[in-house]
């Protein structure tokens, strides 16, 4: 039996959904020395980077699938003084906890891993000035 019916094909835009409510902006960092850069912490939906020629925020952690959820919950981010395209984050599920290093913007990450449990839901630490070749981690 031969079907009748015809389908079209349109051509789509598959884009991350907005989903508002839950989770809380935790932290901004701006950076100490260049100007534009700006980075926000959430407790348990990831890190942000704000474009500001786009005026919107850029999610750090699209890449993220179920498997590593744990790069969702950081617990804190620091800002490197002397490289402006370098983050730090602690990020951490208590079973996987680890300290990443973005240094491109927050393109990719470098993973590192942290001997204690971490979570985006408890306090964090940050780089201290007069410190800057040290990055304190407080639990």
């Amino acid at each position: 039996m031969e079907s009748s019916k015809r389908y079209e094909y349109i051509s789509c835009v598959y884009r991350h959904a907005s989903i508002p409510g839950g989770g809380f902006v935790t932290g901004f960092v701006f950076h100490p020395k260049e100007k534009g850069i700006l980075y926000a912490r959430t407790d348990i939906g990831g890190v942000y980077r704000y474009d500001f020629d786009e005026k919107a925020w850029i999610s750090l952690v699209d890449h993220v699938t179920h498997i590593g959820k744990w790069k969702t919950y950081p617990l804190s981010i620091a800002i490197d003084p002397n490289h402006p395209d370098w983050l730090y984050v602690v990020a951490g599920d208590w079973k996987q906890n680890y300290l990443c290093r973005l240094k491109d913007w927050g393109e990719h990450f470098e993973y590192f891993p942290v001997p204690a449990g971490v979570n985006g839901n408890v306090r964090g630490g940050e780089r201290e000035r007069g410190w800057q070749s040290t990055l304190w981690i407080q639990g």
